[in-house]
């Protein structure tokens, strides 16, 4: 007996997804130092390439510092509504994700180093990454206080880099930050989840 073939009706989206929505001047000078500030009193430790069970330092792979900013710190309240808003409004101009919670620490990162880097990656993966549908990346400093350490998405796609500036893409987009040449530069990542892709 011949089996039966099931076609599904394909539903084409309007644009390619695969991107890095970036928006300027998302935050000002003085919130961007207010972050820098809070993310520079707490402890910063070596960056790690996987999730708290088997994370590793891999120079290879990553060599950047980090430091966690908790969701209830009392000096950045404003700073999460702010961002609420925006990943809402980004995320229904562009994926429609079902977006149902950001419940990770922030993540405030300091590449200062010769060298220092993180090579192509997705930030979704097993347990906990598994829930990660959009990844978000805030300039924290001016680019101009460094060289190298582009924002690129797969094929050497850079991301504009302004003061402020806020990039956010679906965690399984394959990224990195290029190697430091020269000085430092500050960002915020964040990670907003829901249930699985449907």
């Amino acid at each position: 007996m011949a089996r039966k073939q099931i076609i599904f009706e394909p539903w084409y989206f309007p644009h390619n997804p695969n991107f890095i929505a970036t928006h300027p001047d998302f935050l000002t000078p003085a919130e961007c130092k207010a972050i820098i500030d809070v993310g520079d009193s707490l402890p910063i430790k070596s960056a790690t390439t996987a999730n708290a069970e088997d994370s590793r330092v891999d120079y290879g792979q990553r060599k950047c510092s980090v430091s966690w900013i908790p969701q209830d710190h009392p000096q950045l309240q404003w700073f999460w509504d702010k961002i609420h808003d925006k990943i809402i409004d980004v995320n229904q101009q562009n994926w429609g994700f079902d977006l149902k919670f950001m419940d990770e620490e922030a993540q405030y990162t300091v590449y200062k180093d010769s060298d220092d880097h993180f090579g192509y990656h997705m930030d979704n993966g097993p347990r906990e990454l598994s829930v990660r549908k959009l990844t978000i990346v805030i300039n924290l400093n001016d680019p101009s206080e460094w060289e190298g350490g582009s924002l690129q998405s797969f094929g050497d796609v850079d991301a504009p880099q302004g003061l402020g500036s806020i990039h956010v893409f679906p965690s399984y987009l394959l990224h990195r930050v290029t190697p430091l040449i020269s000085g430092t530069r500050k960002s915020l990542v964040l990670w907003s989840g829901g249930s699985y892709y449907k």
